[in-house]
C-alpha cells in the first residue's frame, strides 16, 4: 500500500492528522505544495523529509518561493500581493530552502508503471478535474498509473486501461468537507497492477489552524490571501479562485479597467483587494476570527 499526499500549504495541524490516520504503507508519494498558506511551512517540510521512503515533488508554491527567493532585491516583492511567499522568503530555514532548490518537478516510478506530477504532466499549474482532460491527458504519457494533485479535489479516472487519480489536498481541500484534510491510499495486486483507491477525509483541529494563523504575521502581511486560506478551511470551498475567489475576482475587476492579469499595477491590486466581497456568512466571518 502507498500514500499519496498533497498541497499541505505549511498546514501542520491538517498533515499530523493525516499522518496519525495513515496506516503502515510501504511508501509515501508527496506531490507538491508543501508550503505557502498557513504559516507552518519549515515545521511541514521537517514532517516530510523526515519521513522514511518518500518520493517527492515540486508544486507550484514550492516553485514560486524560488523564483521569489532569488529575486530577493525585485521591488514587487515588497507587495502585499505577494505577502504569503514573502513570508515565506523570510522564515524558511536554510536547510528547508535547500530542500526545496532540489526538488524534482516529475517522477516515474518504473515498478508501479506511474509518473507523479503536480498540476499536470506538461504543466505545474495544470487542473485535471473533467474527464476529458484526464482523457488527452493519459493517452500522451506511455504510464498506466498517472497521480497529481494541485486541484485540491479529489477525483479518480480510468480510461482506456489506465489511471488517473487527483489526490485532493491535505492543508486547503476543495471537497467541500469543513475542516478537513484529504489524502489517498492506493494499493496493487502481485503484478503491481492497481487494484484499489481509496479516498480519505480526516478531521483536524480546525480551531487551533485558524488560531495559529491569526496569530502568526501573515494577516497583516497578506491580509486578503490569508483571509481567503481560512475561509477555504472553514467552508471546505476555494475562497481563492472562482465565482468567490478573490485571485478572480481581482483578474475581472482589472479586466474591466484595462488590465490583463499579467500586468496588474500593485497599487490597483491592492485597492482591487480591499473590495473583495466574499458571500460568505457573518458567521463564518466571526469563525476566522476577522
Amino acid at each position: 500500500m502507498i500514500a499519496l499526499i498533497s498541497d499541505i500549504h505549511g498546514n501542520i495541524h491538517a498533515l499530523n492528522a493525516v499522518l496519525a490516520d495513515m496506516p503502515k504503507v510501504e511508501e509515501v508519494w508527496v506531490l507538491g505544495d508543501l508550503v505557502g498558506g498557513f504559516s507552518f511551512n519549515n515545521e511541514v517540510l521537517d514532517r516530510i523529509t523526515n519521513l522514511q521512503n518518500t518520493k517527492i515533488i515540486m508544486g507550484n508554491w514550492d516553485e514560486f518561493f524560488l523564483r521569489i527567493n532569488s529575486n530577493r532585491k525585485e521591488k514587487y516583492w515588497q507587495s502585499p500581493r505577494y505577502g504569503t511567499v514573502s513570508y515565506l522568503v523570510d522564515t524558511l530555514q536554510p536547510h528547508n530552502a535547500k530542500f526545496l532548490e532540489n526538488m524534482a518537478r516529475e517522477i516515474i516510478v518504473e515498478s508501479k508503471n506511474a509518473l507523479l506530477y503536480h498540476g499536470s504532466p506538461t504543466d505545474i499549474e495544470g487542473v485535471i478535474l473533467s474527464h476529458e482532460t484526464a482523457q488527452a491527458t493519459v493517452q500522451n504519457h506511455s504510464q498506466t498509473l498517472l497521480v497529481g494533485g494541485h486541484s485540491h479535489k479529489a477525483r479518480y479516472f480510468t480510461i482506456n486501461g489506465k489511471t488517473l487519480i487527483g489526490i485532493g489536498s491535505v492543508g486547503l481541500s476543495f471537497d467541500e468537507l469543513p475542516g478537513t484534510a484529504c489524502y489517498t491510499l492506493i494499493d496493487f495486486d502481485e503484478n503491481s497492477q492497481l487494484k484499489n483507491v481509496v479516498f480519505r477525509h480526516v478531521a483536524y483541529d480546525l480551531t487551533a489552524a485558524l488560531l495559529a494563523l491569526k496569530n502568526s504575521e501573515l494577516p497583516e502581511r497578506s491580509p486578503y490571501f490569508t483571509k481567503s486560506f481560512a475561509l477555504t478551511a472553514v467552508t471546505g470551498q476555494n475562497y481563492t479562485k472562482g465565482a468567490d475567489g478573490i485571485w478572480t475576482f481581482i483578474d475581472n475587476y482589472a479586466e474591466k479597467h484595462g488590465y490583463s492579469p499579467d500586468n496588474i499595477p500593485d497599487d490597483f491590486w491592492e485597492n482591487a483587494a480591499k473590495l473583495w466581497k466574499p458571500n460568505v456568512s457573518p458567521y463564518l466571518l466571526e469563525k476566522i476570527g476577522w
